[in-house]
């Protein structure tokens, strides 16, 4: 297990998955449930809603919508989180669908071009041994 900073309160703790020490994890945890427990109340508020009404930062519930952990909250365009690489609205995950499929057949184009030069690394140590 590695040493780790907490990106919550700066302090160090043991941990190969989390970046937020149990404390702070556990808060961050508590924070969801009351978030998840005013938005079965009150569905499709607003994120400054609920951040008003619970006490939970508005980026904090704007975490939980990038995860993938609400669906209910009703966003201004401006508020939504924002794709990494061209910077459009997004309600989950980091990438927009366009820029996950591009990355994607990056990455199938780069793993192509790795095969081919292993192949032929390959061959022509084949063709060494062969004189």
């Amino acid at each position: 297990m590695a040493l780790k900073n907490c990106l919550q309160c700066g302090k160090v703790f043991s941990s190969d998955v989390s970046e937020l020490c149990p404390e702070c994890k556990k808060k961050e945890e508590d924070d969801y449930d009351l978030v998840y427990k005013y938005l079965e109340e009150n569905p499709r508020s607003t994120a400054d809603k609920v951040s008003e009404e619970t006490g939970v930062d508005k980026d904090l519930i704007l975490k939980f919508l990038r995860q993938g952990r609400l669906k209910t909250v009703e966003i201004s365009p401006e508020s939504l989180p924002k794709c990494i690489s061209c910077g459009q609205p997004i309600e989950s995950s980091k990438l927009c669908p366009k820029c996950a499929k591009a990355f994607e057949e990056k990455v199938k184009e780069e793993e192509k071009k790795r095969e081919k030069k292993g192949l032929y690394i390959e061959e022509r140590i084949q063709e060494k041994r062969k004189k």
